[in-house]
This record gives structure tokens, sequence and C-alpha cells, in this order.
């Protein structure tokens, strides 16, 4: 060991505490051992306990005698102090474990004074939860400074397959492996628990498909170590932004109602409570997944009014800064589904040409009846509902939007859903209804009208890029119909009607 501080810090249940065990057994150098607890926030008790656990281990230290009162300056105990470390002829290891239970600023800096003259043979390591509040800028600089973090003792897919096989004696497959490192992101504790679970159960499959910050043991955990152990303003804090996919200061005021939450947030990567900076600047954080869905669940049970109101507290921040998208998710998760379509509509165009996915899922989740009267938005949506092959699905909505072509709203469309219903017809291999439907579809598509692909208030004709930008759209979701395009001038006559029928699709807006 080359540096004079070794910090591991990482949140509760990665295992530093028993890295540090590990490593104690195989350095082959004479280690001093202090486990802190919450008693010790005590300037005289701390160094005695410190200088106790040397004389433990280096017998040949000579005598020094603790602070004696905690009003005295420590500079004259620990001068003596080094001045015997120095004397000193081997290594000698100072482990302070569980270092974030000591909060007293004057340990703090007695420790920071400790490090900056510490002889060179002479290393402390240091685990804690929390971020050290001692300076330690210089001794970067200088070299002195190793850190680990919960980068460097998260699990890995290597790491994992062993633990689960030969420590849990669990035979799971690589797959299933790969499932609990990725939902647990490598957290040590969480695959434990995990395995204790697995062995209690029969349904493996079922249990790592589920497994989540709700399960009971998790949850319990991240309960009795984290959760209740903070301040009420803190809990109110966490539970109320654990519904934010990522945040920075403003989205958590937004959310909050709480001024200067960048210092909070910057207190709570202090305190490294499962909250990680997703960028250099430490502008925007999100929370580790277990521990976000943890919290959320005990949100919506303990104020489930609450949480629906902070989620619209962040679609909008999201919609006024042009996060569409997130504003669509946090409208759905709030069950804010008028807000979802008015959103959805506005920007239908430009989702389509980003081929975002998302959009199927979200008209997946919005309730049948808030689309009701949207019928650009329920052609499109049978559209994608045919192309990814739920034609039950498909043939319900297209059922309902014939019933509604005496309305003025959806006359403009009934060409397209007479196309749509010849397509079903062809599917079922009724090729007689098709053309019944299909009769429809050219009588109802007026002269003078043009075909036009989703345009919302704008207009554009059918061009290549309109016919890539739906296609791609509707092959991100993994279209298991053909989709041709087969244009005939400004109206399509009957020697287009196989290849109609075989899946254009186009909306129709009057010009």
């Amino acid at each position: 060991m080359k540096t004079k501080l070794t910090l591991v810090t990482a949140p509760a249940g990665y295992g530093k505490t028993t890295a540090l065990s590990e490593w104690a057994k195989q350095c082959g150098a004479a280690i001093a051992w202090v486990s802190l607890d919450v008693h010790d926030n005590s300037l005289v008790r701390f160094w005695s306990y410190v200088l106790a656990a040397i004389q433990r281990a280096a017998p040949s230290f000579g005598n020094v005698a603790p602070p004696a009162m905690e009003n005295v300056q420590p500079e004259p105990f620990l001068t003596l102090l080094l001045t015997e470390l120095n004397k000193l002829p081997d290594e000698l290891s100072i482990v302070l474990d569980d270092f974030h239970l000591v909060e007293q600023p004057y340990i703090n800096n007695s420790t920071a004074y400790f490090l900056e003259f510490l002889p060179p043979h002479i290393h402390l390591l240091v685990a804690s939860r929390s971020k050290l509040s001692i300076p330690l800028s210089r001794l970067k600089a200088r070299g002195h400074l190793q850190q680990i973090t919960s980068l460097d003792l998260r699990f890995h897919l290597d790491e994992g397959i062993p633990f689960f096989r030969d420590c849990m004696d669990l035979p799971l497959s690589e797959e299933e492996v790969q499932r609990l490192v990725d939902s647990s992101e490598g957290w040590v504790s969480g695959l434990q628990l995990a395995a204790l679970s697995l062995r209690q159960t029969d349904n493996h499959k079922k249990f790592i498909r589920e497994f989540g910050g709700s399960h009971r043991d998790i949850a319990g955990y991240l309960f009795e170590e984290l959760l209740q152990h903070q301040p009420h303003d803190v809990q109110i804090f966490l539970l109320e932004t654990s519904v934010l996919t990522r945040m920075n200061s403003s989205l958590c005021e937004a959310v909050t109602g709480q001024s200067g939450c960048q210092i909070r947030l910057e207190l709570l990567d202090q305190m490294n409570l499962f909250i990680i900076p997703l960028d250099e600047r430490k502008d925007w954080y999100r929370y580790h997944h277990l521990f976000s869905e943890f919290l959320q669940q005990y949100f919506l049970q303990k104020y489930p009014q609450r949480r629906e109101e902070t989620l619209a507290k962040a679609a909008e921040w999201a919609e006024v800064n042009g996060l569409e998208e997130e504003a669509i998710d946090y409208y759905i998760a709030g069950n804010h589904f008028s807000d979802v379509i008015r959103l959805i509509e506005k920007h239908l165009l430009s989702l389509v040409k980003l081929k975002s996915s998302r959009l199927y899922r979200w008209l997946q989740d919005v309730p049948e009846r808030f689309m009701a009267d949207k019928p650009l938005l329920t052609i499109f949506y049978i559209a994608v509902l045919i192309a990814v092959g739920e034609l039950a699905m498909a043939d319900s909505r297209l059922r309902t939007a014939r019933e509604k072509l005496t309305d003025p709203d959806w006359e403009p469309f009934a060409g397209t859903i007479y196309m749509f219903c010849a397509n079903m017809a062809y599917i079922r291999k009724d090729i007689e209804q098709a053309n019944v439907y299909y009769e429809q579809f050219e009588k109802r598509l007026s002269e003078g009208q043009m075909l036009q692909m989703i345009g919302g208030n704008s207009s554009y004709t059918v061009d290549a890029s309109d016919y890539d930008n739906i296609l791609g759209f509707v092959n991100d979701l993994h279209v298991v119909l053909p989709i041709r395009l087969c244009v005939d001038g400004s109206k399509y006559g009957r020697t287009g009607k196989a290849s109609l029928i075989s899946g254009i699709y186009w909306f129709p807006i009057a010009s």
C-alpha cells in the first residue's frame, strides 16, 4: 500500500466491511481495526479507541496518553501520537469502519490534521456510507488518496454466477443471473436477499421476473437501514422526488415546493444515499433503481393523493422545458390521461419522425374512452395495432370508429376507416367482404381530397420520406405484417386494390 488514505465509500449493503476484512487477511501487515458506532461522537472516545487499537496491533508502540477533555485542543495529543507512529519499524494500517456514524466536525478536523502529517509507512483506511467531510484535494493531488466506490464494489455477471451457484447453491442460468445483476445494479446485499428468497420458492422464473424494490426483503432492508434514520424533511424529499426518472434542482423545486434543492441533492450525494450523478457537473441525478422502486411504493402506500399531485407537477415542468416524452411518462404514471392525449396529438408528427417506440406503449396505457373523440389518434393507433399483429384489438377499435362516421369530425376519415376494414377482411381471407369495404373506401374518398400522412395542423403530401417514417416506426415495434406503398397519382384506382389491402396506411385530411 502506497497511499496515506484509502477511502471506501458506498451506500449500505455494498460489502465495504467485507472487502476491507478480506484485504486485511491477505495484506501481511499489522492492522489496527476500529469499528465505530453512534456513541463514538466524542473526541476523547474516538481517539482513545484509535490509540487502543494501535497498541494492540503494534506492541512496540510507545506510551501515549489519550486526550483528557473534550474542550482541549487535540493537536498536542496528535503530535505525540504521530511522533510515536513514526518510530514504528514496520508498516501499520489503521482501519476506521463505519466512519459515517461520526458526525462531529471536531473529529473530522482532527482526522484531517492526523492525515496531513501521517508518516509514510502508516496508512489509514476508512469505510463510510457517506463521503468524508474533510479536505481531500491536497491528498489527491499528491497521489496520497485511493478511492473505492460502489462502482468498484458492485457485482458483475462474472462475479454473480459463482455467487449464486457456489456460495448460495442456486443453479441459475446465466440469463437469470444477468437479470438479477441488472435489476439490483450489482448491489451486493440486494443479490444476497434475492438469493435467500430464491431458496424459499419453487418458482425461480416468476421470482426473478418480479424482483424489484417492492419485494418485502428489499423494502424492509432499505426502510430499516436507510429511510427510517433520515430526518422527516429528508424522508419527504426522497419520497416526492422518487417519482422522477432523473432530476435536477429546478425539477426538484417544482415537485417539492422547496428552495435550495441543489444543496439538498449535493448533500444526498455526500451521504451516498443511493443517488447517482448523471453528468460531470452533477446537475442531473437519479436514484438507484431498487431504492427508487422502494420509495415509490412507500409513497403510494402512505400518500397516494400526494403522489398523483407530484407526478402532475413533474409533467408540467417537463412540458414547459421542452421534454415532451418525459412529460407524457409522468402524466401516464399519475393517471392524467387527458393531458397524455393532448400532448400526443400536439407532437404526433415529431414522435413518428423520431420513430419513438414509446408512442405505442403510451397509446396502450391510455384507456379507450380518452380517445373516443380523437379520430386522428384513433386511426393512427389502429394502423399500428394492425402492423404489430394486435388484430382483435384493431378490429374492436374499427367497429367503434365505423359507428361514429355520422359525426362531422369523423367523416373526413371515412375512406381510411373503410380501407382498414378491407385490410382486416383480407387478413381473414374474406375477399368478398374486403371488396365491399373497398367500394366504400372509394365512395367516401371524395374528389379533390389530398391523401396525406399524419400531419396534425400541418399539411404535406405523401412522399418516400413520409413512408420511411411510418415504416421505420412500426419496424421498431417488430412489425409482423408487411407494409407497401403504391401511389397512382392523386387517386388510387382499382388496379391498386391488392396493394392497398396488403397494408398501405394513410390519413385523409380535407384540403
